[in-house]
């Protein structure tokens, strides 16, 4: 019987009352843990093995955690959870505003500790993984806003151009509570919540910060913002008509089942759908039943030799492979900019 792998996790704080507790976690909980106190044994410690995760507590005597996981980041994408303790607002931000993976405020629930580790080792072993083995990127929860797509699932922001944007751990959080509840206002301490911020002491003003570090990244004009509006004594809304909600399915017996619950605005699907599927008959089947919506099909065929062989059917937008995500995002506003002058306005959100 072959023995089973554990992670291994190394734990950085020079307090050994600490370092035994979670160690005894740790282990109690499948793991394998080492402790050292400090940055120079963490780094002696990560040449001699692969660990699988690494905890640095914010506060060391004579280092300063955050440092060592800005060092360690330059040379490794290894999975980083930082401690907290109850400070002031200076730890809030240095937690939100760190490119670390995680943050969590002392003292710590152990099950949520434990929660947060799995769930940074599953998302670390499929980044790591052949794209074969990996999730089925089509199940992805992605929401598009301007010429950007945020992809929850994969934890990424990319430009319509292909450009990903690099966002620190608490602006990824900020810009997820805006896009999860876009066109709504909402307060900073419902912010501080959401964002999983109100463990220590801090004051609100930490979202201003973020916010304005956010749209210096997101924004054509940070001082004239569009997707992040200012609600004077109320709080912030986000990107209002701006967004999109996106729903990806792997065949067109998915596709007609998602048509029947609700309505959208594009469809937008490949001429081949793998076995028993056709691209072509999807979409004369939307644009008979459901003339509101737009739709794109994807083909490697140049448009005009398309059309001529398969019929394709009138007011479809075609993309042809291989393409850029600028091309995708542009064939998507052509085609529901046209679409629009040619069919009824339509309320139904996109998915």
């Amino acid at each position: 019987m072959l023995d089973v792998v554990k992670p291994e996790i190394l734990v950085v704080d020079d307090d050994p009352e600490v370092c035994e507790t979670l160690v005894d976690l740790l282990e109690s909980s499948g793991f394998r843990a080492q402790a050292v106190p400090d940055g120079l044994a963490m780094a002696a410690r990560l040449d001699q093995r692969a660990f699988s995760l690494v905890i640095i507590d914010l506060r060391l005597k004579k280092e300063d955690g955050i440092e060592l996981a800005r060092q360690l980041r330059t040379r490794s994408r290894i999975p980083i959870i930082i401690l907290t303790g109850q400070g002031t607002a200076a730890d809030r931000i240095l937690g939100l505003e760190t490119a670390v993976d995680d943050f969590i405020a002392k003292p710590f629930d152990n099950r949520e500790l434990v929660a947060r580790i799995r769930a940074l080792l599953r998302r670390s072993a499929e980044t790591g993984m052949p794209r074969s083995l990996r999730t089925d990127r089509l199940s992805h929860e992605r929401y598009l806003f301007g010429p950007w797509t945020l992809n929850i699932t994969a934890r990424e922001l990319l430009h319509g151009d292909g450009t990903p944007c690099d966002l620190t751990h608490g602006e990824f959080a900020l810009l997820e509570v805006f896009v999860l509840h876009a066109n709504r206002v909402i307060d900073r301490e419902q912010l501080l919540l959401k964002t999983r911020s109100a463990q220590s002491d801090a004051v609100s003003r930490t979202i201003d910060v973020l916010v304005s570090r956010l749209r210096r990244k997101i924004e054509e004009d940070p001082d004239h913002p569009r997707f992040i509006c200012t609600e004077r004594g109320a709080g912030f809304e986000f990107f209002k008509e701006h967004g999109a909600r996106v729903q990806a399915v792997a065949s067109a017996t998915d596709a007609t089942a998602a048509l029947e619950r609700q309505a959208f605005d594009l469809v937008l699907s490949d001429v081949s759908l793998g076995p028993g599927g056709d691209g072509l008959q999807l979409m004369r089947d939307v644009q008979r039943l459901y003339p509101r919506t737009a739709v794109v099909l994807i083909s490697g065929l140049p448009s005009d030799l398309l059309a001529h062989r398969y019929a394709v059917p009138p007011r479809t937008r075609i993309l042809r492979k291989p393409f850029l995500t600028a091309d995708l995002v542009r064939a998507i506003a052509q085609a529901l900019a046209h679409h629009r002058t040619d069919a009824p306005a339509t309320t139904a959100h996109a998915a």
